[in-house]
């Protein structure tokens, strides 16, 4: 069957994450087994309150592109 992380558990790990570490422009996020990508989701999300606020549309797709790694 289809197995996924649940909203709430990804959510959770996301917030727990040591955001403050390392720099915004540093921080990658690998998710091995990703299957859906909620835990991706989940991180773009936190990471796009980081990001500078005169960043175009296509510059956030390259930055989260970049960063965002899952396989599965």
């Amino acid at each position: 069957g289809v197995h996924s992380t649940p909203s709430g558990l990804a959510e959770y790990i996301v917030e727990n994450l040591p955001w403050d570490q390392v720099p915004w422009e540093k921080r990658v996020i690998f998710e091995p087994f990703s299957g859906h990508g909620i835990l991706l989701a989940k991180a773009m999300d936190r990471m796009a309150q980081d990001l500078p606020d005169h960043w175009t549309p296509a510059k956030r797709h390259e930055f989260f592109r970049e960063r965002l790694i899952g396989v599965e």
